[in-house]
C-alpha cells in the first residue's frame, strides 16, 4: 500500500477514535454520479428502506463499489440479494440486506465511504459494525486500504475483481478472501500463451494503479523465467494521455505488447490507431480487468484472458439469459449494456460464497464474528457461475482462465489455460491487421551482405595475379641476368628484394579482392591481417630496397673530392632490414595488443518487399577490418612510411645528375616516388570521405592504387633494362653519355678526373663496377 493510503488509513483510524468518521452526508443514491445520461439509481440499500415492517432483522452485507465506471454488475448483486430472501430456507427470519457504496476511486472515498456507510449508524469505531461482510467490488488498490481497516476490526472481506498478489499478505489482510486468482497465476497464464506461440519478447504498458503495477510487476518475472525479453516497460504518467508510453514501446521494436490495465479506455484505441500500432504487425495482449470489454473500439486481434467461466454451466447460461431478458425489458436495467460483463461470473460468486458462509455459521451454532465467518468463507465448496469455488487457507483460489480473442467483431472463448498447459477449443486465431497467421515477436532481421561485384573482385584477383607473374617473371630475368655488366652495376640483389615486394603488393590485392568472397570470420580476420602485413611488408620491400639503390650512388657520386668508395650488398641489406625489422615490431605490437579483425557496419536497414515486408527487415551491412586502435597505429605507420618516401626523394633529387643509366635509377625512382604519393595523396583522404556502401568505389581505388603503383614501379625500373638487354644496347649504357662540358661538370661534382680529348666532342668513359 502506498504512503499515502496509510497516512489516510492511520488519520482516518485516529480520528474515529476520537469520536465518529467526518460524513459530509449520507450518499442516499450510490449511483448517481455514475456516467450521464444512464438514468439509473438506486436506494440507500436493497431492498430499499420501508420495504419490509419495522422491526425486521437483517443481515447486512456492503457493496463497495466504483460506480462511475461500472458495467452494471449492481444489477447482479440485487439478483442475488432478491434470489436469496425469496427462499426462505436460507435465513429463517431474517432479511439480507444489501447496502451499496461509492468510493469514488478515492484514497479518502475508499475509506470514509467504508467509515459512514459500513460501520454503523453513528459512524464511529466504537460501536460494533453493522455489517456481516463486505463485498469489495472494487479496484486493488481500493480494497488494498479498506482491507486493512477492515483486518482491524474483524470485518470479513470478499471480492470477485480485486488480483493485485499483495492482498494475499494475511499480516495486512487477515480478513480478505477473493472469487479470483491473485495476478501472479494470471501472469503465468499470458507467459504460458506467449511461449506456446514463440513470442520472445514484449513491450509492457502500464496504468499505475496496485493492480496493474503489481500485474506488470509479475508479467516481467514470468516472462524472463520463460526466457522471454522485455523491450520496455512504460508505466502511464499521471500528466499524459499514453501517446509518448505507447511511442517508446513502438519504438523499441516490440510487436507483442501486454496493457496492463484495469479498464478499457476508447481513448487508448485512437492512440493506438494514430501511432499505427492498429495493423497485422503488432497484437495486444490483456488480463481480464479489460480482455472481453464491450467496447468496439479494441484493436482486432487483441488476445487474452478472462477469468474461468464454463460456457456449458447452467448457472452462467442463467445469468446470462437473465441478463439478455433484462436488457430487452429496459436497457437502463443493465446500465444499457446489452450483454452481461464477462467478469460477473466471479462476482455472483463472491455473492453466493458470502451467503454460504453466513449460513454455514448459523447452522453450526456459532455467533456470526468476523473470525468465524473468514474461516467458513474459505472451507466452502459449491459449484459457481465460474466453476468450482475452493480457497486456499489464505483465501486466495487458484482456477484456469479462459483463452479470449476479439475478431473485430465479437469476443471469442478459444480455449482453457491452467498450469498443466493450453486446452484449445478451437484454433482460428485471428490477429492484428485480420491476419491469421501467427505475428512475429519482433520482425526478423535478414542480413543483406554489401560486398563489391564480383566482377570488380575478380577483376582485381586477375590484375594481382598478373602483377605477381609479372614481377615474377622479372625476377627471373634480374637473377638470369646478374652477371651482366648492365644487371651488375644496377645492384641485382636489390632488384629482386623491389621485385619480392611487387609480389607481396599483388597479394595484398588478391586479398583484399577475395575477402569479398567470404563471410567466415576467421576466414576474414586471416585476411584483415594477411593485407595489413602484404601493405606494410610489400611498402618496405619495395621503396627500401629503392632507396638503398639510391643511397649507394649518393654515397659514391656525393663526394666533394674524388675517392674510391666500397658499399657492400650486405651493407645495403641490413639497411632495408633495419625497416623490416621496425615493421615487424610495430605489426607484432598492433596484432598482440588489438588486432585487425572483422566489425560489420550496419547501413540503414529497411522493410522487406512483399509479401514479407510486414514481418521481415532487410539489415544491410558492410564487413571491414578495423579494431579500437587502429587509427593510432595508422598514423604511426603513416609518419614512419612518410619520412621514409621523403628522405627517398631527396636522395633521388640529389642525384638526379648522375648519367649513368645502368648505374643510377634516380630519375625513374624520382617518378616512381611521384606517382606514388600523388596517388596515395589523392586516394586516401577520398577513402574517408566514401559511404560504407560504396563498397565498389572503396575497393577499386584502394587495390586500384596499389595497382598502378606496383605496375609504374615494375615498368619505370625494370622495363628499361629488359629492352636494353633485348636490343643488346645493355654494354653502351655502363658509360657515361655527354659532352665534354657535361663531362667536367661531373667530375666537379664527384665522379673525379676525367682523361679524354682536350678538343672538344663527344667523351665516353666507362663507369666503374661496384
Amino acid at each position: 500500500m502506498s504512503g499515502t493510503a496509510l497516512l489516510v488509513v492511520v488519520v482516518a483510524l485516529a480520528g474515529s477514535t476520537l469520536g465518529k468518521f467526518v460524513c459530509p452526508g449520507k450518499n442516499a443514491d450510490p449511483c448517481a454520479s455514475t456516467k450521464p445520461g444512464w438514468n439509473w439509481t438506486c436506494c440507500a440499500t436493497h431492498p430499499c428502506p420501508g420495504t419490509y415492517p419495522p422491526g425486521t432483522k437483517y443481515i447486512d452485507i456492503a457493496l463497495a463499489a466504483q460506480w462511475d465506471t461500472t458495467t452494471g454488475e449492481i444489477f447482479l448483486y440485487q439478483h442475488a440479494v432478491d434470489l436469496v430472501n425469496s427462499d426462505p430456507t436460507w435465513f429463517p427470519g431474517e432479511i439480507v440486506r444489501l447496502h451499496p457504496v461509492n468510493t469514488h476511486y478515492t484514497h479518502a472515498g475508499a475509506i470514509n465511504s467504508f467509515g459512514c456507510d459500513l460501520l454503523n449508524d453513528d459512524g464511529s469505531v466504537l460501536s460494533p459494525p453493522k455489517i456481516q461482510v463486505l463485498i469489495g467490488d472494487v479496484y486493488s488498490l481500493e480494497c488494498a486500504e479498506v482491507g486493512i481497516v477492515a483486518n482491524v476490526l474483524d470485518i470479513p472481506m470478499l471480492s470477485g475483481t480485486a488480483g493485485s498478489d499483495a492482498l494475499s499478505d494475511k499480516t495486512l489482510y487477515r480478513t480478505f478472501s477473493r472469487t479470483v486468482a491473485p495476478t501472479v497465476y494470471q501472469s503465468r497464464a499470458i507467459a504460458q500463451l506467449m511461449e506456446y506461440f514463440g513470442w520472445d519478447h514484449i513491450g509492457i504498458f502500464s496504468e499505475a494503479d496496485a493492480y496493474s503495477a503489481g500485474l506488470r510487476d509479475a508479467i516481467m518475472t514470468n516472462c524472463r523465467a520463460r526466457g522471454i525479453t522485455v523491450l520496455a516497460t512504460e508505466t502511464l504518467d499521471v500528466n499524459s494521455d499514453g501517446t509518448a508510453e505507447l511511442t517508446r514501446i513502438r519504438d523499441s521494436g516490440a510487436r507483442i505488447i501486454f496493457l496492463s490495465l484495469i479498464l478499457w479506455d476508447d481513448n487508448l484505441y485512437n492512440i493506438i490507431d494514430r501511432l499505427g500500432m492498429n495493423n497485422r504487425k503488432y497484437l495486444f495482449l490483456g488480463p481480464h480487468s479489460w480482455i472481453a470489454a464491450p467496447s468496439k473500439h479494441v484493436p482486432v486481434g487483441s488476445t487474452g484472458t478472462i477469468l474461468y467461466t464454463d460456457s456449458e454451466n447452467e448457472i452462467w447460461k442463467n445469468l446470462s439469459k437473465f441478463w439478455a431478458d433484462a436488457y430487452a425489458r429496459d436497457p437502463n436495467l443493465t446500465w444499457k449494456y446489452p450483454t452481461i460483463p464477462m467478469s460477473a461470473p466471479a462476482l455472483w460468486d463472491a455473492m453466493w460464497l458470502a451467503f454460504r458462509a453466513i449460513k454455514n455459521v448459523s447452522d453450526s451454532g456459532l455467533p456470526r464474528t468476523g473470525t468465524n465467518i473468514v474461516n467458513a468463507i474459505r472451507t466452502q465448496h459449491f459449484y459457481g457461475a465460474s466453476g468450482p469455488i475452493q480457497l486456499l487457507p489464505n483465501g486466495d483460489r487458484i482456477t484456469p482462465y479462459n483463452l479470449m480473442n476479439y475478431d473485430g467483431v465479437s469476443w471469442r472463448h478459444m480455449g482453457y489455460i491452467n498450469d498443466g498447459g493450453i486446452d484449445f477449443r478451437r484454433h482460428d486465431f485471428v490477429f492484428g491487421g485480420n491476419r491469421t497467421d501467427v505475428p512475429p515477436s519482433q520482425a526478423s532481421v535478414n542480413a543483406l551482405r554489401i560486398a563489391a561485384s564480383t566482377a570488380t573482385a575478380a577483376t582485381f584477383i586477375v590484375m594481382g595475379a598478373i602483377v605477381a607473374i609479372a614481377a615474377a617473371t622479372l625476377l627471373a630475368f634480374n637473377v638470369y641476368n646478374r652477371d651482366v655488366l648492365f644487371i651488375k652495376m644496377s645492384s641485382p640483389h636489390l632488384n629482386s628484394v623491389i621485385l619480392l615486394g611487387t609480389i607481396v603488393a599483388a597479394v595484398y590485392m588478391i586479398a583484399s579482392a577475395a575477402a569479398e568472397f567470404t563471410a567466415d570470420t576467421r576466414a576474414f580476420n586471416s585476411l584483415c591481417s594477411l593485407r595489413l602485413v602484404c601493405l606494410v611488408i610489400g611498402f618496405t620491400l619495395s621503396f627500401g630496397a629503392l632507396f638503398a639503390k639510391t643511397y649507394r650512388v649518393a654515397r659514391i657520386f656525393g663526394q666533394k673530392q674524388m675517392k674510391v668508395v666500397r658499399i657492400h650488398t650486405a651493407t645495403l641489406f641490413f639497411y632495408v632490414g633495419v625497416l623490416l625489422v621496425a615493421d615487424v615490431i610495430l605489426l607484432s605490437v598492433w596484432s598482440g595488443v588489438d588486432p585487425l579483425h572483422r566489425v560489420d557496419v550496419l547501413l540503414k536497414s529497411y522493410a522487406a518487399p512483399p509479401p514479407l515486408s510486414d514481418d521481415v527487415i532487410i539489415q544491410p551491412y558492410v564487413m571491414t577490418c578495423s579494431s579500437s586502435n587502429a587509427s593510432v597505429f595508422s598514423y604511426i605507420f603513416y609518419a614512419y612510411k612518410g619520412a621514409l618516401i621523403l628522405m627517398g626523394a631527396l636522395l633521388a633529387f640529389k642525384t638526379y645528375h648522375v648519367n649513368i643509366p645502368a648505374l643510377n635509377d634516380s630519375k625513374q625512382i624520382g617518378l616512381a616516388i611521384y606517382v606514388c604519393t600523388v596517388l596515395a595523396g589523392v586516394v586516401v583522404p577520398v577513402l574517408s570521405t566514401l559511404q560504407p556502401e560504396q563498397v565498389d568505389t572503396s575497393l577499386s581505388m584502394s587495390s586500384g592504387c596499389v595497382l598502378a603503383c606496383a605496375v609504374g614501379l615494375l615498368t619505370l625500373i625494370f622495363a628499361g633494362k629488359v629492352v636494353a638487354i633485348w636490343n643488346g644496347d645493355a654494354n653502351l649504357l655502363t658509360h657515361t653519355q655527354g659532352t665534354k662540358n657535361t663531362v667536367l661538370k661531373s667530375a666537379r661534382s664527384g665522379l673525379g678526373r676525367m682523361q679524354g680529348p682536350k678538343a672538344s666532342g663527344t667523351i665516353e668513359k666507362r663507369a666503374p663496377v661496384i
